[in-house]
């Protein structure tokens, strides 16, 4: 497993660092070694927080946590990263897809429903207009193409009230 650490607002003790490579070595029993894990730590002046995002496959589950402490931050973000995990992966082997771990006991979840498929036209606009039509409309996101190439993006409302484009990565 390879794991990058980023911080905010503070330096990572190498404990910390210590104490995450335990704590994301359960990964391997999913993925194999082949997994590569982003760390990000943020101190804020009432609680530190830990994002941890984990990259394999074409996939990506990320999680983040915020505690009075570092660590507990940590501890917390770890488990909510395997229950997403282990959700997730289970309804992957149910589907016929390989399981890179071998043979692990991933509990019975309940099926996700789709319970509708909606059609819009896309039209060409800068992410200004997208915003201003996304919160016309009272959504939390909005697709749009990109006046400038063409390209499909995605403009969505942030849980910190901020708003983020995303935009596909050919791979």
């Amino acid at each position: 497993m390879y794991i990058t650490y980023s911080a905010r607002n503070v330096r990572i003790k190498e404990s910390f660092k210590a104490q995450a490579e335990q704590r994301l070595k359960k990964l391997d029993r999913f993925f194999g070694e082949e997994v590569e894990a982003g760390i990000k730590v943020s101190v804020l002046p009432r609680y530190q927080k830990v994002e941890i995002t984990v990259r394999q496959g074409g996939f990506l589950y990320r999680t983040e946590q915020e505690a009075p402490e570092m660590e507990k931050a940590l501890d917390e973000a770890a488990e909510k990263l395997f229950r997403q995990i282990a959700k997730n992966k289970s309804k992957l082997v149910k589907k016929g897809l390989k399981d890179a771990g071998g043979e692990i006991e991933i509990p019975e979840e309940e099926d996700f429903r789709i319970v509708r498929t909606k059609r819009f036209a896309v039209k060409p606009m800068s992410a200004e207009e997208a915003v201003l039509q996304m919160n016309q409309l009272g959504h939390s996101f909005f697709l749009f193409e990109d006046q400038e190439n063409g390209d499909l993006r995605v403009v969505y409302r942030r849980n910190d009230g901020d708003y983020a484009i995303l935009v596909p990565e050919n791979l």
